[in-house]
């Protein structure tokens, strides 16, 4: 699935780019860093290493508008947060990079992507670790494919078919390089090796699964895959034990080097031993006959016979007593068959059946099922099915660009600079979502909050004044003062229970339409009892019940039927539960999420209920997919907690059959007349955005947003009908088109809202 990186909240690097990968994309086999065998891959070593900033160098030559190329990169450490950028100009900045491979502060591998970072599947990273890059850049259309392969492993397509960053003018030519690491940890890399498209690479000694022999690169060299132990021989490119473990038949008479007419390499003996007939001098190689040839001269197999007068080998003359081989002359020789319970070794002697080793038989490839548009959650640009296929899914309507596969708004934000927020040390927001990194002070001075240089004795900030109940608008419970201490505020009038710091009528309500009694607040929703301390949970197995549990961390779902119950999860991630697109049958209930950086919940397919959502950087659902999704009896407050945020309720860009109802979602704006200057930055109740279809909002208490209700691209079948609404918003009840209103009133007056 395809999601634009979050536009809100996060930095030009630390955040969690977005993902295109579904259940079964788990890339990125974990490589042993301690293992010299799958260090020795990378080489002579790194020739450029980036510390806390940007290391820039020239391209060993200009690379024309269409070209691949390689190279290798090793994070020295976990969660690095850095990147290899490629450009037209000198890159001393992100707005200079038009390519960029991230080793992300997340632990995982993504690729830039248009306006923000993506990949095709999730590819986790292990510091220590070099990992080969091969990058096919299309420049006249601004897309490029990116490959990765860890020492030895097989090469995974990271993304297919990512965008240039936006702002980045190219021209006709790539040019130049960087790195880039935001910690004291390096990002080590090898300088690239630049190929135009269409051009041979290379291929690898662990590409071919070979670990030893002479076999061709591909591209008209030979690869030097090494030799195997004196107890062991090279058998198409494996090392294999003893060919004949029996002893010699009486009378066996064993071949010679000479015999063989072999001058070097390690062969049978013909009686069960080994023959090493030498080694071949500098500049030279030993074919499989062997016979030591120029390095680059052995052709890879003979198609005629190499002169007129050549003379044909006979079975005889090979030695051979079974088999089909090379008569020497272009022809092929049949030397027969063994008898029963009798093989025919490689070089044609009969033996026992069980004394040669065979190859183990490869495993039947599962039957791929190809992705979709709808599936991958694209509505634009083409992306790759998954089967080996390509999916085109339209284009944008005027006025708009495809950004990871989601149609957005033309961007006109003019970023800041440095020099026009008058900074020269520290970071800072550059006003449109990405950060500015201005450089760092001499030693013995400190970077101040304004961005100045002072010196390090600069006296300190003054003594913490401590909040107290008023100054945050509490009435009732405790709270932190800000400065370490504890604030008592009293406690409620009979009747009444405290709930986030505000006294509410514990007495039933009105009923909503559907004659449901009870309004969702914190005390009658979210977990109950003792619940058990956990990390982060990973759900994999269909039908699973998970409860009871305390979670620090996040709750990652990816199987059907799963029922999750009584619990909380004090998120230290992007998302506190994520399910995974393509499942059903999931249940979420009595549960407390908060503390997340983005949203509660990402994705669809699942039935949630009595939930109490709060405290989040961002949104507190982000709904998706073909569902069905239902949310029921939950409450949901305090979103944005940033100041840059613009948190929803929900938010869906892209989704249908999905109903909310019986929900308290309370999000007051700064500027309502009862909640005066409120810390959180709430943007709406809910925004729709682009293909929303059969999407029912009914029977809930609404309150607050700059919008309650935004509908911004309706495409013609969102449902809100007898809602009751609050008036604590800052422009209106509802903006957009929501094509189906009715039933909806005034929660303080019953009176009808048109």
């Amino acid at each position: 699935m395809l999601l634009l990186a979050a536009a809100c909240g996060s930095g030009e690097i630390g955040g969690t780019g977005a993902s295109r990968f579904g259940p079964d994309d788990v890339g990125a086999p974990r490589v042993d860093s301690s293992d010299p065998a799958a260090l020795s891959c990378a080489g002579a070593g790194p020739d450029v290493a980036a510390r806390n900033g940007w290391r820039s160098s020239d391209a060993t030559e200009p690379a024309s508008d269409a070209l691949h190329f390689e190279f290798k990169v090793r994070p020295t450490a976990a969660n690095l947060d850095g990147l290899v950028a490629v450009g037209a100009e000198s890159i001393d900045d992100f707005d200079k990079a038009a390519i960029a491979v991230r080793f992300a502060g997340n632990g995982l591998v993504d690729v830039r992507d248009g306006g923000g970072y993506a990949s095709d599947i999730r590819y986790p990273y292990d510091p220590g670790v070099w990992y080969s890059i091969g990058v096919s850049a299309d420049i006249d259309n601004r897309t490029y494919d990116v490959e990765i392969e860890p020492c030895g492993e097989p090469r995974q397509k990271l993304i297919d078919d990512a965008a240039f960053r936006d702002d980045v003018t190219v021209g006709d030519e790539l040019g130049t390089w960087a790195v880039w690491s935001s910690q004291s940890a390096s990002l080590e890399v090898s300088t690239p090796a630049w190929i135009p498209l269409g051009g041979c690479v290379p291929t690898a000694c662990p590409s071919l699964g070979h670990e030893c022999g002479q076999p061709s690169d591909g591209c008209g060299g030979f690869l030097d895959c090494g030799v195997c132990g004196s107890d062991t021989i090279c058998d198409s490119g494996i090392c294999v034990e003893g060919l004949v473990t029996t002893p010699p038949s009486p009378g066996c008479v064993p071949d010679t080097c000479e015999s063989l007419y072999r001058v070097c390499g390690v062969v049978s003996d013909g009686c069960g031993g080994t023959l090493s007939c030498g080694t071949c001098g500098t500049g030279e190689r030993c074919t499989s006959w062997g016979t030591c040839v120029v390095a680059a001269s052995e052709p890879a197999a003979p198609t005629a016979p190499a002169a007129p007068a050549c003379a044909p080998d006979t079975c005889d003359d090979l030695y051979r007593d079974c088999g089909v081989t090379s008569d020497g002359c272009g022809g092929t020789l049949s030397c027969g068959a063994c008898g029963a319970g009798e093989n025919c070794t490689s070089w044609g002697s009969c033996v026992a059946a069980m004394s040669e080793p065979t190859a183990p038989s490869e495993p039947t490839a599962p039957t791929c099922t190809p992705n979709t548009c709808q599936s991958l959650g694209r509505e634009c640009g083409t992306a790759s099915d998954g089967c080996g296929g390509s999916l085109s899914c339209g284009g944008c309507a005027s006025g708009e660009s495809c950004s990871s596969g989601v149609c957005v708004q033309n961007s006109t934000c003019e970023p800041d600079t440095c020099k026009s927020l008058f900074r020269v040390c520290g970071t800072a927001s550059n006003g449109c979502g990405g950060t500015l990194n201005c450089g760092t002070c001499a030693s013995g001075e400190a970077c101040s909050s304004w961005g100045s240089c002072v010196a390090a004795t600069t006296p300190p900030p003054p003594a913490c004044e401590p909040e107290t109940c008023q100054s945050l608008s509490r009435e009732c419970g405790s709270a932190s003062d800000g400065c370490g201490g504890t604030l008592s505020c009293g406690g409620c009038a009979s009747g009444e229970s405290c709930s986030s710091g505000t006294c509410v009528a514990t007495a039933t309500p009105a009923p909503p339409p559907s004659g449901d009694g009870s309004r969702p607040w914190a005390h009658n929703t979210g977990p109950s009892g003792t619940l058990t301390p956990s990390g982060s949970l990973t759900i994999t197995t269909n039908g699973a019940v998970v409860e009871n549990v305390d979670v620090s961390g996040r709750i990652y779902i990816d199987a059907n039927n799963v029922t999750l119950r009584n619990f909380r999860v004090n998120a230290t991630s992007f998302y506190a539960i994520e399910v995974v697109g393509g499942h059903s049958g999931i249940v979420i209930e009595d549960g407390e999420l908060f503390n997340m950086q983005s949203a509660g919940i990402l994705g669809g397919g699942y039935t949630a209920r009595r939930l109490y959502i709060h405290d989040s950087d961002g949104d507190a659902i982000k709904t998706s997919g073909s569902g069905p999704t239902l949310v029921e009896y939950s409450f949901i407050e305090k979103l944005g907690r940033k100041p840059d945020s613009h948190a929803d309720g929900n938010q869906t860009r892209g989704g249908s059959n999905i109903t909310f109802r019986y929900n308290n979602i309370y999000m007051p704006t700064s500027e309502s007349p009862n909640h005066p200057g409120s810390p959180y930055k709430s943007n709406a109740n809910f925004m729709l955005q682009k293909n929303i279809s059969n999407f029912v909002i009914e029977n809930n208490w609404l309150n607050g947003g700059n919008y309650t209700v935004y509908c911004k691209q309706d495409s013609g079948s969102v449902s809100v009908r007898n809602n009751k609404f609050g008036r604590d918003f800052r422009y209106g009840v509802r903006a957009g088109s929501c094509s189906q209103w009715s039933g909806n009133v005034w929660n303080d007056t019953g009176g009808t809202i048109n």
